[in-house]
């Protein structure tokens, strides 16, 4: 017994269906296990079948972020960002009763960091709408922002630039595993990122789509042209918790990460405004205010 270090409670549905419930935790998660005991060995003290098994581990299709970006060029050094960022499922667990710990400017203060990529300041920020960040229970949330921000965009002699989103679990896995002989942990979740750039064009797309799937996990990118600019779509599936240290070892991973830093990893994109900043005299023509 001195092997468990708490107790919580195994729920059998009539339908067959198995919740863990930790009432030991300061949220409550029917719908998924908490990252700390997924995939855990646990004692199941039932008078009737006592049983030594393993909690589930996290549904990847019940762990979702998603965030959708709309990015529109304002001036050569400013652009506006519209954001929609939604958790969904075990993901919403990271936010759930944040408020009853933080305050809401502490929370903003963090997201529009996280999703500019930078300290914004004040005046820039047009709002935050936050979901109920009080209550106690996970279930799906979602954050809207705008803001405006400088030097979104790198300005280089072949015109405006700027770099690709990156998931910091593949960064991880790719670039510390050349030498590694162990495995891998990984959080199992889907994260979609859909950036719009508002009335601009990418050259030369088809070099920066990238897909690779394989049992561990899916990544794609994904670049198409509308009228409305240029649509980035990058999406990644983490299917499992553990990497194993014997695929890491295979030709086949080494294959896999080389195409990955090649092709994904620090990716760099030009852009050019679908009409010139100059000739933008009315709201309508460019869709923004001037």
């Amino acid at each position: 017994m001195g092997a468990f270090n708490h107790a919580f409670l195994k729920v059998t549905a009539k339908d067959g269906s198995v919740y863990w419930i930790e009432p030991t935790h300061d949220i409550s998660m029917a719908q998924s296990t908490f990252k700390d005991t997924a995939g855990k060995m646990a004692l199941v003290l039932d008078t009737q079948s006592p049983s030594y098994e393993r909690v589930s581990y996290i549904d990847y299709e019940n762990a979702v972020s998603f965030t959708e970006k709309n990015i529109t060029l304002l001036s050569e050094s400013r652009a506006l960002y519209d954001i929609e960022l939604s958790l969904q499922g075990a993901s919403a667990s990271r936010y759930t009763a944040a408020a009853l710990y933080s305050s809401n400017d502490v929370i903003k203060d963090g997201l529009t960091t996280r999703l500019s990529g930078k300290s914004l300041n004040k005046k820039d920020i047009k709002y935050v709408k936050l979901p109920d960040l009080k209550s106690r229970i996970v279930q799906d949330l979602l954050f809207k922002f705008s803001f405006n921000t400088t030097n979104a965009f790198y300005k280089t002699n072949s015109g405006f630039g700027m770099m690709f989103a990156y998931f910091d679990d593949l960064e991880t896995l790719f670039k510390n595993s050349e030498e590694r002989v162990t495995d891998i942990l990984m959080t199992p979740g889907t994260t979609i990122q859909k950036t719009l750039l508002k009335g601009m064009v990418v050259p030369n797309t088809e070099s920066l789509n990238f897909n690779a799937s394989n049992d561990w996990f899916d990544l794609s990118r994904n670049i198409s042209h509308s009228s409305n600019g240029t649509e980035v779509l990058t999406k990644l599936v983490m299917k499992h918790a553990i990497i194993p240290s014997e695929f890491i070892a295979t030709e086949d991973f080494q294959e896999l990460r080389n195409d990955y830093l090649e092709n994904f990893s620090d990716s760099f994109i030009f852009v050019e405004p679908q009409i010139h900043l100059d000739q933008c005299s009315m709201v309508d023509q460019c869709g923004i205010a001037l």
